[in-house]
């Protein structure tokens, strides 16, 4: 090959990669849209402006009591981001750019396996596939939010894709900084590229086992204060506790969906590790492992043995890497096994199907199913005919197609019943209840050969402008769908009229069905709020102090219970609590009473009313009807707060 042909090859491989990068950025701002202060983004958002409003926000128990933030640099990030841009924009700046990293990992990690198709297959069956590594859907990969995971998760991908391509040290700084933002979802990446490089060479192993050993009889020796942290006992009532509104934190109280998730991709990694040479099949086997191993520590440690640090740290997170392995082992796969045809193109459509019901006892069946026919294909070759072969794939195809048309009835039901301002964006639902994953996957095996018949000439340098177009489109309507509620809520510093109205008794307030409402709009601490149990898995404190107080909202009936007997089981709140004069008084003359309570109300009926700048829709328990929010009583409790906060 001579210089000129090398110079046009090399410009044709970085105009690929362009429109390859571009393209799965495009595909996760299209997939991920912006969901505003929801989630974890509360917690982080709503710490930063604790910091900068400590004599305020900064007292609320969830701050004043905290145990969570003290272990990832990204506080500080969304500090130096809030004090830059405001609540609002800094936030958003955050979710955008952590998804962009997001993507720059995902194509990194392509790259490093060899992909040689256009990697934004591989960014449409991340995003399309099942993220949820946990249950409930809680915790997802690439969330669209504030929050350190996302930026943890794509470090972790970069150092991967820089073990797999032999830098070490690249590895281990892209850990480093993984574990400073979020250290939880470091280990996960961190024990696959141990996994990885002792599968390539076993001494390696050998020599991590022997390390492990030598570290934990030191520790023996001398009596180590760390090895205490290691064997600490979480108490039985904090335990207890936990158990309810955090049982997501305990893979024994996992719900058969998530386990069915879990068996699904477990399957599918293995069977790509069975079916890829070199590389990727150890980073298939490491991911695996790392999942194994998380997975079994919490169950052991945590949930059987009750270790407060296991508790914590929640290994069973490390299982996270399996929803980024098993989109990239499908498009790595299904495009030869489908060109080598008899059984191979027939687990093709048996693991599409599997996909459409991953969280089922038939999506495992049926990844069990392919799995067998390509282990056992030279059995079942001469034993399974061409026509019937056909005849299963189409039943196959013929059940995403109506699992996916069914499942899109269900959410434009669902959404049909909320009013438009508060309907939820109908893209988010289509991924959480994973209806694009069959026929993505079909999508990705049939595509190319499909694609081939209309042969279009194009220049690389127009793709890369075709997917540049696709990108500014897909941050147009990234945020577009946001409820106007969220927007509003964090839209302004405060809202003047209300500081006036609240301000004869300084305090935190009691503000029911609300939050961070709380923060933004009457810059007060919150006496209890739900979003407070976020955190109690770091601090016993907190723990105890919001569980009493939610309990005794519960007794009054101002709550349903408060969440604090079951997130699964969780009942909803009443949407106007019905709050009798009797109750007030009991209530305010306790010596820890909030300054106010703030309580949305139908109609007016005497005390001083605050109109919300954006009403808020909630259902009604008893009929499922959403109604208008926005009317709040405000009514004067105790003159000043024992508690301060």
């Amino acid at each position: 090959m001579d210089a000129a042909q090398s110079a046009t090859r090399g410009a044709r491989l970085r105009w690929r990669d362009a429109r390859d990068l571009i393209a799965i950025v495009a595909i996760i701002l299209l997939a991920r849209p912006y969901r505003g202060l929801s989630g974890d983004a509360a917690l982080y958002v709503g710490h930063a402006v604790a910091v900068l409003d400590p004599q305020q926000i900064g007292l609320d128990p969830m701050w004043a009591l905290d145990g969570q933030m003290q272990f990832s640099i990204f506080p500080r990030l969304v500090e130096f981001s809030i004090s830059w841009l405001g609540v609002h924009w800094g936030a958003l700046a955050l979710a955008f750019a952590g998804l962009c990293a997001w993507g720059v990992g995902l194509f990194a990690l392509a790259n490093a396996l060899g992909f040689r198709a256009p990697l934004g297959a591989v960014a449409l069956a991340a995003m399309a596939f099942p993220a949820g590594h946990g249950a409930y859907g809680a915790i997802y990969v690439a969330e669209p939010l504030a929050v350190p995971r996302v930026f943890a998760e794509a470090a972790s991908l970069l150092a991967l894709a820089a073990l797999i391509s032999g830098s070490f040290a690249l590895f281990a700084l892209t850990i480093v900084l993984a574990a400073l933002l979020h250290p939880l979802m470091a280990a996960g990446a961190l024990v696959t590229g141990l996994a990885y490089l002792s599968l390539r060479e076993r001494r390696i192993a050998f020599f991590f086992a022997a390390l492990a050993i030598a570290g934990f009889a030191l520790a023996l020796c001398v009596r180590s204060p760390f090895l205490d942290l290691l064997t600490a006992r979480m108490d039985p009532e904090w335990l207890e506790i936990l158990r309810g509104p955090q049982d997501y934190l305990f893979p024994t109280l996992w719900p058969q969906p998530a386990w069915g998730l879990k068996a699904t991709q477990a399957i599918s990694v293995g069977l790509f590790a069975w079916l890829s040479p070199g590389a990727a099949r150890r980073f298939f086997l490491s991911a695996l492992i790392a999942a194994g191993a998380g997975v079994a520590a919490s169950i052991v440690l945590g949930d059987l043995l009750s270790l407060r640090l296991a508790v914590q740290t929640q290994p069973w997170r490390m299982s996270w890497l399996l929803c980024v392995a098993a989109p990239i082992g499908f498009v790595l796969c299904a495009r030869p096994l489908w060109r080598a045809g008899g059984t191979r193109r027939l687990s093709v459509f048996l693991m599409a199907a599997a996909w459409a019901v991953s969280d089922q006892e038939l999506g495992v069946a049926l990844a069990l199913l392919a799995a067998a026919i390509i282990v056992g294909e030279k059995r079942l070759e001469d034993r399974i005919s061409e026509n019937t072969m056909m005849l299963i794939g189409a039943c196959a195809s013929f059940f995403v197609i109506v699992k996916f048309a069914l499942e899109l009835g269900v959410i434009h039901d669902f959404i049909a019943q909320a009013p438009a301002p508060a309907r939820p964006s109908d893209r988010l639902l289509l991924l959480h209840a994973h209806a694009l994953a069959g026929p993505v996957a079909l999508a990705i095996a049939l595509g190319p050969e499909l694609l081939s018949r209309f042969r279009v000439a194009r220049a690389a340098s127009a793709a890369v402008f075709a997917a540049a177009i696709c990108l500014g489109l897909s941050v147009f309507l990234w945020n577009r769908g946001l409820d106007p509620f969220q927007t509003a809520r964090v839209g302004a510093s405060a809202y003047p009229d209300l500081e006036e109205l609240l301000i004869s008794r300084p305090g935190p307030v009691l503000w029911l069905g609300g939050g961070q409402e709380a923060w933004y709009w009457a810059r007060r601490p919150n006496w209890v709020a739900l979003i407070q149990g976020n955190g109690i898995v770091f601090s016993r404190e907190l723990t105890f102090l919001w569980f009493t107080r939610m309990r005794r909202l519960s007794a009054l009936g101002w709550v349903a219970d408060g969440v604090t007997v079951s997130w699964r089981a969780a009942r909803p709140d009443p949407a106007f609590p019905e709050i009798r004069p009797e109750q007030i008084k009991t209530f305010c003359e306790a010596p820890d009473a909030p300054s106010w309570i703030i309580a949305p109300t139908a109609t007016p009926n005497g005390e001083a009313i605050w109109r919300a700048p954006q009403p808020r829709y909630a259902p009604l328990p008893e009929s499922g009807a959403y109604v208008r929010l926005d009317l709040y009583r405000l009514i004067p409790c105790a003159s000043t707060s024992a508690s301060g906060a």
